[in-house]
């Protein structure tokens, strides 16, 4: 093996490691995105839930208040 043999096996090497690197990394943010995004959509669900219970709560709750206050 020449000396320019060498060199483009090491260029060909280093070059294949990095863009599996690159696209490792790049896999890895987009799940990561995803899963930043998943839990958005899950708190949202969560907060509009519990909107919609304290909207039954409370006026119950002032229903209480004003029989007890008769």
């Amino acid at each position: 093996m020449g000396r320019r043999s060498v060199a483009l096996l090491f260029f060909g090497v280093v070059t294949l490691g990095t863009g599996a690197g690159i696209f490792i990394v790049h896999r890895e943010q987009k799940l990561e995105r995803e899963a930043l995004h998943a839990g958005v959509i899950r708190d949202q669900k969560m907060l509009a839930f519990k909107e919609q219970q304290l909207q039954r709560v409370i006026p119950q709750a002032h229903i209480r208040y004003w029989l007890g206050n008769q």
